[in-house]
């Protein structure tokens, strides 16, 4: 029916035959490409191509694979780029947190050895100075964790002349690092 529309295109029959058969689906693209091979010389395949290309419904299939293709390539393209985003990203991730890890880790290694040497000068400086002195007040002296505190409280130390005035500079050092339960309770022997 297509050669045959082919050969006389004027036919009004013929055409709405071949229309019905491409609009109704009876042929699918694939197959059209078979009979076109089959059937039909290069010249004759050229002008079907023609005549499909102007009928509505191959114009409609046209925009339906055009925008089935560019979904799918979108689709591909999304992936692999969030593929290759996250691989470069967990890499470069890893990388920087690594580096900042360890950069925040030793700040803060560092800031710990400064506070564990203010507090064993201090209370090596006690135990000199003021001996003998209650193991309670060197165990707070422990647990103030503020490095500026802690230097403040060794300056003031170091000028107390009594051992009444250092314990009453332990006593404010405690109150301003809030460790108030241990207060009451403190013996000065």
């Amino acid at each position: 029916m297509l050669k045959k529309y082919l050969q006389d295109p004027s036919n009004p029959y013929r055409k709405d035959l071949a229309e019905f058969i491409v609009k109704n689906e009876l042929i699918l693209p694939e197959e059209m490409e078979e009979v076109e091979q089959i059937m039909y010389s290069p010249e004759e395949r050229q002008r079907m191509k023609e005549i499909f290309n102007k009928s509505p419904i191959m114009q409609e299939w046209l925009k339906e694979w055009s925008e089935q293709a560019r979904l799918e390539g979108l689709a591909k393209g999304r992936a692999e780029g969030l593929a290759k985003g996250r691989a470069e990203g967990l890499a470069k991730g890893r990388a920087e947190g690594l580096a900042k890890g360890w950069a925040e880790g030793r700040a803060e290694g560092a800031r710990e050895g400064k506070i564990e040497k203010a507090q064993e000068a201090i209370c090596t400086y006690l135990k000199i100075k003021y001996a003998p002195l209650s193991s309670e007040w060197l165990a707070k002296v422990k647990e103030i964790n503020d490095l500026e505190l802690l230097d403040a409280m060794l300056v003031q130390l170091f000028q107390a002349a009594t051992r009444e005035e250092a314990q009453a500079v332990i006593m404010q050092t405690l109150e301003k690092a809030d460790i108030f339960s241990f207060r009451k309770n403190l013996s000065y022997d």
